[in-house]
């Protein structure tokens, strides 16, 4: 009788296991991913940071074309900086667990 319960425990903890392991299987997709588009927007700061120029022609040529769009690009564009400061840190400090 014992030995019965035993293996249907058995089976329970095997099938929960399972699941677990599914879990954090797509848990951890969804940072990789993450963690790429992190990646890729350090790389491409890192990149501005070496040619400021750049975002001084693309703002002339965009005032150019269209000064509304700009202003709603300036807009998002400052939007973005903020939260930029506001997650940098925390993007450094898991770089630096690497």
């Amino acid at each position: 009788m014992q030995t019965d319960q035993l293996a249907r425990r058995r089976e329970e903890l095997i099938a929960r296991c399972e699941e677990q392991r599914k879990l954090l299987t797509w848990h951890s997709t969804q940072w990789t991913s993450s963690m790429s588009a992190m990646d890729a927007s350090v790389v491409l700061l890192r990149r501005v940071k070496e040619h400021p120029a750049w975002i001084g022609g693309i703002a002339v040529l965009l005032i150019a074309l269209n000064p509304r769009r700009a202003q709603a690009l300036l807009k998002a564009s400052t939007i973005a900086l903020k939260t930029w400061r506001t997650v940098a840190p925390v993007v450094h400090s898991l770089q630096q667990r690497r």
